[in-house]
């Protein structure tokens, strides 16, 4: 059964990490990226001019940046549960037509519709991710591109497989993320068509375990789940153990992000 996440928690856990994000959040750029190369193929060179454009999960503005760039004579909403991630961003870009709201996607009512919505790794917060999608896929207008690029399932695999090895009590150390599949289905559920959807495997290198769990924390993507589950430090020093001695790689050890990419049109 999936836990729910705390969203209290979240944002806590970015406001304390937002000034230092984007030294951490290699992987995220790298997933931005793909994301709006593959929006830009689906578009192709001739699309229309867009007017207004939505930013799910806006963070810092590592997605906000580049959908500026695409579209630079459209109003952007950059919507994210941080204040102070969002102060970041605005700090960083300093664009007068992006509107910055602080909310949570799962109740924030949408005011209009938009030519695109598009999310990067910020789905695999979500408690009721099909419901978000339903609600956006709404938000969109006719013809209009809903692009998403989160954690799949895979994401992590290392850890979770060296904490079971360790005997940790606890299911599972981080959030149920929904596979492919799920993105098939959500999608087709909203009667939109789906233009690209494929899974990516990266790979990291870090010094040792605590530099990558190090590197999670100032991502400020330390899981939070409504339960209290207490990490031990004899848990915790046989899963270092396992990890250091199964994932050993030249430089460090190894930790997977499985990443899906999804690009989606409505129409009419």
């Amino acid at each position: 059964m999936k836990e729910d996440i705390d969203q209290y928690l979240v944002a806590r856990h970015f406001d304390l990490h937002a000034h230092e994000y984007e030294t951490y959040a290699e992987v995220q750029r790298e997933m931005a990226e793909r994301l709006m190369a593959r929006l830009a193929h689906v578009e192709g060179p001739h699309r229309t001019s867009v007017r207004a454009v939505l930013d799910i999960g806006a963070g810092t503005g590592v997605l906000t940046r580049l959908l500026f760039e695409r579209y630079p004579n459209a109003e952007i909403t950059a919507l994210d549960i941080s204040e102070t991630m969002l102060e970041r961003a605005r700090e960083q870009l300093g664009a007068t037509q992006v509107h910055w709201i602080q909310a949570d996607v799962e109740t924030w009512k949408c005011p209009r519709r938009y030519e695109v919505i598009a999310s990067n790794a910020a789905f695999q917060w979500l408690n009721r991710p099909s419901e978000v999608v339903r609600k956006l896929s709404g938000c969109l207008e006719d013809g209009g591109m809903m692009a998403v690029a989160t954690f799949g399932p895979r994401t992590f695999w290392e850890l979770f497989f060296a904490f079971r090895q360790a005997g940790d009590p606890a299911p599972r150390r981080g959030p149920t993320l929904p596979p492919m599949r799920f993105w098939s289905e959500a999608v087709h559920a909203c009667g939109l068509q789906v233009e690209v959807l494929e899974r990516v495997r990266m790979y990291r290198v870090y010094p040792s375990v605590r530099d990558f769990l190090k590197t999670v924390k100032k991502m400020g993507a330390s899981h939070a789940p409504k339960s209290d589950r207490p990490l031990s430090r004899r848990v915790l020093t046989r899963m270092e153990a396992w990890y250091n001695e199964t994932f050993a790689v030249p430089g460090g050890v190894q930790a997977t992000f499985e990443v899906i990419v999804a690009v989606a049109r409505k129409h009419p």
